[in-house]
């Protein structure tokens, strides 16, 4: 994987986060139940991809790999908490 690459999956991984305020756009939204979806609300689902940043960033970094620390009943409620 080339810088470009990189630049190009950041890019883009924005891209996604800005079409999810745009269809959820209100912190109800993430934490309404989410039936036959896998997840229990999109926070869940959001929360994952958060935390698995925290876990593939030094990766991809520092050529380590962390624990990926569970979800928290208080975790990504809102959008500010998610950025």
């Amino acid at each position: 994987m080339t810088k470009a690459d990189l630049l190009d999956l950041f890019a883009y991984t924005e891209f996604a986060w800005d079409q999810i305020r745009l269809a959820a756009p209100d912190d109800g939204a993430l934490s309404r139940e989410a039936p036959n979806s896998g997840w229990p609300a999109l926070r869940n689902c959001l929360g994952h991809i958060v935390l698995a940043y925290d876990r593939w960033v030094p990766a991809i970094a520092d050529l380590r790999t962390a624990e990926m620390r569970e979800l928290t009943d208080e975790d990504f409620r809102s959008w500010e908490r998610l950025q």
